[in-house]
């Protein structure tokens, strides 16, 4: 155990770091939970010696090569279709950091991007429906949405929360809507879904391959990328310049760095791994969950 000396010690270690790479300091990782049906929100304040690694290799991520940038300046000549982020921002700070990153990314693939933030849960799907009867285009090659608020799975049902604390099933009242849409058929449609998905109420699913699976039944050509397994937390960073999630981070991250040369679902792949490695340094369990019905690898290579 080390003492309050070495604490100081070591987080003097990670300022020096952060100062030389010219970016922030240390910060303390807060789960990202907030159900109406949980007994309140709960911080988790790793020691410092743990999360040493992880900060610097964060920091040291903030910034592509120039090289990389340059590539990602060539444009199509159309609209890959669109993206829609939807967002609880009032009092998760750190997701306007990760709102940035999404938008940053969306645009740089050529993707109309749509923003639904910190509505009422009730009016949200209704949000969702004229978004696509208005906007969605025949010519459109893809959708993209992004949910990014406080959730959890409430008797089996994943809701995610406003910022009142009212809930919206995410697979039948999200999901679901975007699947079905008309001009959407048989063309790739991709969710990822940033929030806790711990569970609240019924009985514990004896395996949650079994429970997961079954949120892609009966909706073809999707692909699904849950920030956390069941019944666990996601975490985010609430301050300094590298505020933000574990996770939006090493997506936007990792798609900037391979979107030329691989395929979705192996940067996918990628990010599931990488998440998973940083949040073992930090002793946390969050690991995101991937499920495919696409037929077809899928590119965003700018063409």
């Amino acid at each position: 155990m080390k003492s309050r000396q070495d604490h100081i010690r070591s987080l003097q270690v990670v300022q020096e770091e952060s100062a030389r790479r010219g970016q922030g300091t240390f910060f303390c990782v807060d789960a990202d939970h907030s159900g109406k049906a949980s007994s309140g929100r709960r911080q988790l304040e790793q020691p410092l010696d743990q999360l040493e690694g992880f900060v610097a290799d964060v920091v040291s991520k903030t910034k592509l090569p120039q090289a990389q940038y340059a590539n990602m300046n060539v444009r199509r000549k159309k609209r890959r279709g669109i993206a829609l982020l939807i967002g609880m921002e009032k009092g998760r700070d750190g997701s306007e950091a990760d709102r940035n990153r999404v938008e940053s990314m969306a645009d740089y693939l050529h993707f109309v991007y749509t923003l639904i933030i910190d509505r009422k849960a009730s009016d949200i799907q209704q949000v969702v429906e004229s978004i696509l009867a208005k906007d969605v285009k025949e010519t459109d090659e893809c959708i993209v949405c992004c949910v990014d608020a406080h959730g959890e799975v409430l008797d089996g049902i994943h809701f995610i929360y406003d910022n009142e604390g009212d809930g919206i099933e995410l697979l039948s009242k999200i999901l679901k809507p975007i699947s079905d849409c008309d001009l959407l058929a048989g063309k790739p449609k991709v969710f990822v879904v940033n929030s806790c998905r711990e569970i609240r109420g019924g009985t514990e699913p004896t395996s949650s391959n079994s429970q997961e699976q079954n949120d892609l039944e009966g909706k073809e050509d999707c692909l699904l990328m849950y920030s956390s397994k069941l019944n666990t937390q996601s975490y985010r960073a609430e301050t300094g310049l590298t505020k933000g999630t574990l996770f939006i981070s090493e997506l936007t991250y990792h798609i900037s760095l391979s979107y030329q040369t691989t395929d979705v679902q192996d940067i996918f792949k990628k990010v599931e791994k990488k998440v998973q490695e940083l949040a073992a340094r930090m002793k946390v369990d969050q690991c995101p969950v991937i499920y495919s019905s696409l037929k077809k690898r899928l590119s965003w290579r700018l063409k």
